[in-house]
C-alpha cells in the first residue's frame, strides 16, 4: 500500500474539515448577498420617496411663486430643500449601483463555493471508503472487496451539504449519519466503538464486512 490506513483516515478528516468549511462560508457569503439585495431594495424605496418629495417641492415653489410676495422667502427655502433632496436622489443612485455590483459578485461567489464544498464531499467520501477498506484489510490480513452498504450509502459529507437548511448545518453541534458517525460542529467525528483513528472511528461491527 502507498499510503496506510491511518493516512488515508487522516487524509479524509482534512477532506471532510475542508468541505465544511467551504460549505459554512458559501452560506455566509450568501447571506451576506441577501443582506445587500435588502439593502439595495430600501435604497431604492427611499431614492423613489426623495424624487416624490423633491417633485413636491418644486410644485409648491412654483404655486408659492405665484402668490404675493410675502410668500417668496418660503418658495425660496422649498427650492432649497427640493434640491437637497435631488442631490440626496442621486447619492441614492450610486449606492442602489454599488449594491447591485455587490449583489451580483457575492451570489457568484457563492455558487463558486458551493461547487468547491460539493467536490471536497465526494473527494472525503472517496478517501473516507479506501481508508475503511485499508483499515478492515489490516484487521483482517486479507483484501477486502467493499464495505458493508450502511458505510457507503450515505457519507457525512453529502448529509451536511443536503441538510434541512444550510444555516441550521452551519450551526449544528451535532450532524447525526446514517454510516453510523457524528459529525460535530467543527467538521470531526465523535468517536464510537470500532477502528479507531485519528479521524474517529468506523462505527461498524465485524460482523458486517465481507
Amino acid at each position: 500500500k502507498d499510503q496506510s490506513a491511518a493516512e488515508l483516515l487522516d487524509e479524509a478528516a482534512e477532506n471532510e474539515a475542508e468541505a465544511r468549511r467551504a460549505a459554512q462560508k458559501a452560506v455566509r457569503v450568501r447571506s451576506d448577498a441577501e443582506r445587500a439585495a435588502k439593502k439595495r431594495q430600501s435604497a431604492e424605496n427611499e431614492a423613489k420617496e426623495r424624487d416624490e418629495a423633491a417633485r413636491g417641492y418644486e410644485q409648491q415653489a412654483e404655486v408659492v411663486r405665484k402668490e404675493a410676495e410675502r410668500l417668496r422667502l418660503e418658495a425660496e427655502r422649498l427650492r432649497r430643500e427640493a434640491e437637497r433632496a435631488q442631490q440626496r436622489r442621486h447619492i441614492l443612485e450610486r449606492e442602489v449601483q454599488k449594491c447591485r455590483e455587490d449583489e451580483v459578485k457575492l451570489s457568484a461567489d457563492a455558487e463558486e463555493l458551493q461547487v468547491v464544498a460539493v467536490a471536497a464531499a465526494a473527494k472525503a467520501k472517496t478517501t473516507f471508503e479506501a481508508a475503511a477498506i485499508a483499515a478492515a484489510e489490516d484487521l483482517f490480513g486479507r483484501p477486502v472487496a467493499a464495505l458493508p452498504p450502511a458505510l457507503t450509502s450515505v457519507h457525512p459529507g453529502e448529509e451536511f451539504l443536503s441538510y434541512p437548511s444550510r444555516e441550521e448545518a452551519a450551526h449544528a453541534d451535532i450532524i447525526p449519519s446514517r454510516t453510523g458517525h457524528d459529525l460535530d460542529s467543527h467538521g470531526g467525528f465523535a468517536r464510537r466503538s470500532g477502528v479507531r483513528s485519528s479521524w474517529g472511528t468506523s462505527g461498524f461491527g465485524l460482523e458486517e464486512l465481507p
